[in-house]
C-alpha cells in the first residue's frame, strides 16, 4: 500500500510535520488522506484495484458502506444546520420555532444587520440580495448577538442558543437596565438644565452686544457676567456631542453602554455635572438672572408678573375712586415687596426698586392713566426717566426729558400718554404711593 503522508516524518502513520497520525476517513487506515485513498473506486487502476466493499463502518451512520457515499451525510450537506435551534435536518426558514416567532410582533430590541432597522431581525429582512450590510460603528456602541440578531448580549450569552442560560441572561439584562437608568438619569437632567442655560446665554450675548453703550455702562455685574459666559461657552464646545451620547444611551434599552458610562466619557460626565453645580450656586444664579432680566426684560419674567400687575392696577383704581391713598395689601403684593427687599440686599441699598419693574401690557396703561389723572406728582418725572434709561430707547428718553419741563396738563393729556403707550409701561411703574429712595 502506498503512503502519501506529508511532512518531515514522511513515514507511515505520520501526519503533517509528524505531529499526529493520518487516518483516512474513507477506509479508516493510516498513512494517507481520503482523497488519496486507493480503495476509492475513482482512484482504482491496473496496479491498485479497489476492494469489493469497505473495511470499516461509515463514520456518519455506522453502516457498512463508504463514508463519502453515505446518504445521511448527503442529506446534511444539502440541508445545512438551522441557526435558530441547531437542528441539522432543516434550514432556519423551515424551523418551527422560527415560524412561531414570526407570528409575534416586532420588538424594539431586535436589530437587523442588513438594513440597520430595529423593526425586524436579519433573517426576516426584505432588502434585496447583495445589498450593503449595515454594521455598527464605534459611535453606535451597540452589541448585537450574531446568533439571534437581538441587541443587548453577545453570541456567548445568547439564551436562544443555550436555553439553560435564559434565567441568567434575563437577570443580566435587568441589572444592566438598572445600571443605565441610575447613571443616565442625572446626566439627562444635566443636559436639560445646561441646554436652558446655553440658550439663555446665547440670547444674552447677542442682545447685550446690540444694546447701546449708555445702557450697558451702568449695568451691575456685566463684566463678571461676560467672564462667566466666556468660560461657559468654551466648555460648551463639546456639549452637542455629549448631549447626543446621553440621549442615545437613554433611548437604547438592553444595550451595553459600559464604555460610555465608565471609561472614556466618565471625565466629561463629571465635568459637565461640576459645571452645572458651579453655575447654579445661589449667588451666581441670582446675579446672572438679575442682569438678564434687567437688560432683556425676559418674557418669562413678564408672564410671571402679569397677574400681579393686573391685581395692583385694579387695587390702585379702587383706592383712587374711594379717596384712599393706600391701596390694599394683597397677598401677591406682599410677596412682591418681599422679593424686592431680598433683591435689594444683593444689588445694594442705593438701587432704585423702580428700575427692576419690567414693562407690562400696553392695554393696562390706558386704565392706569385714567386712575392717575388727579394724583400726578412732579417726583415721578425723575424716576420715570431712570426707568426708561433701562427699559426703553434713547428717543423715548429724550421725549420724557422734554416733557419734564412742560406743563402738567400737557403731560397728562398728550406727550406722556403717548410715551407710555410706546414704551409699553407696566402699571406698577406709576404706583399711587411712590417709594422714596
Amino acid at each position: 500500500m502506498a503512503t502519501t503522508g506529508r511532512g518531515k516524518g514522511g513515514g507511515k502513520g505520520k501526519g503533517r510535520g509528524g505531529r499526529r497520525p493520518v487516518i483516512c476517513a474513507n477506509c479508516h487506515e493510516g498513512g494517507h488522506f481520503a482523497y488519496d485513498c486507493p480503495k476509492r473506486p475513482d482512484t482504482a487502476n491496473g496496479d491498485n484495484t479497489a476492494d469489493d466493499g469497505p473495511s470499516a463502518p461509515c463514520i456518519w451512520c455506522e453502516e457498512m458502506h463508504w463514508s463519502y457515499a453515505c446518504p445521511v451525510a448527503a442529506q446534511r450537506r444539502s440541508q445545512g444546520v438551522c441557526l435558530k435551534c441547531g437542528d441539522p435536518n432543516h434550514w432556519v426558514k423551515a424551523c418551527p420555532k422560527y415560524r412561531e416567532g414570526a407570528q409575534r410582533p416586532d420588538t424594539p430590541n431586535v436589530w437587523c444587520m442588513r438594513c440597520g432597522t430595529t423593526k425586524h431581525s436579519t433573517s426576516r429582512c426584505t432588502a434585496e440580495s447583495g445589498a450593503p450590510i449595515h454594521m455598527p460603528t464605534e459611535n453606535d456602541d451597540i452589541h448585537v448577538c450574531l446568533w439571534c440578531g437581538i441587541a443587548g448580549h453577545d453570541f456567548s450569552e445568547c439564551f436562544r442558543r443555550v436555553p439553560s442560560q435564559t434565567k441568567e441572561h434575563a437577570t443580566k439584562i435587568t441589572e444592566l437596565e438598572k445600571h443605565i437608568n441610575a447613571e443616565i438619569a442625572p446626566l439627562k437632567k444635566a443636559v436639560e438644565n445646561i441646554s436652558g442655560i446655553k440658550d439663555q446665554l446665547g440670547t444674552l450675548t447677542d442682545r447685550v452686544a446690540a444694546l447701546e453703550t449708555w445702557r450697558t455702562a451702568s449695568a451691575p455685574h456685566l463684566d463678571e457676567m461676560k467672564k462667566q459666559t466666556a468660560s461657559f461657552q468654551d466648555m460648551l464646545q463639546d456639549f452637542p456631542q455629549w448631549k447626543k451620547k446621553v440621549e442615545a444611551t437613554q433611548k437604547a434599552q438592553k444595550t451595553k453602554f459600559d464604555s460610555f458610562l465608565d471609561t472614556q466619557w466618565k471625565p466629561m460626565n463629571a465635568q459637565f455635572q461640576e459645571l452645572l453645580t458651579e453655575w447654579q450656586r445661589p449667588e451666581k444664579r441670582q446675579r446672572s438672572d438679575d442682569l438678564y432680566d434687567l437688560l432683556l426684560n425676559s418674557e418669562e419674567e413678564r408672564d410671571v408678573e402679569l397677574d400681579d400687575e393686573r391685581n395692583n392696577a385694579v387695587a390702585i383704581k379702587m383706592s383712587t375712586s374711594s379717596g384712599s391713598r393706600d391701596p390694599p395689601e394683597t397677598p401677591k403684593r406682599q410677596d412682591r415687596k418681599k422679593l424686592r427687599t431680598d433683591a435689594n440686599k444683593i444689588r445694594g441699598p442705593d438701587r432704585d426698586p423702580w428700575l427692576d419693574i419690567p414693562p407690562g401690557d400696553a392695554a393696562w396703561t390706558e386704565e392706569l392713566m385714567d386712575a392717575l389723572m388727579g394724583d400726578w406728582q412732579p417726583a415721578y418725572h425723575d424716576r420715570l426717566l431712570k426707568w426708561l434709561r433701562v427699559h426703553s430707547t434713547s428717543e423715548m428718553v429724550e421725549t420724557v426729558e422734554s416733557l419734564a419741563t412742560a406743563e402738567t396738563t400737557r403731560i397728562r393729556d398728550s406727550g406722556l400718554k403717548q410715551v407710555l403707550k410706546g414704551a409699553r409701561v407696566s402699571p406698577m411703574v406709576f404706583s399711587n404711593r411712590p417709594r422714596q429712595q
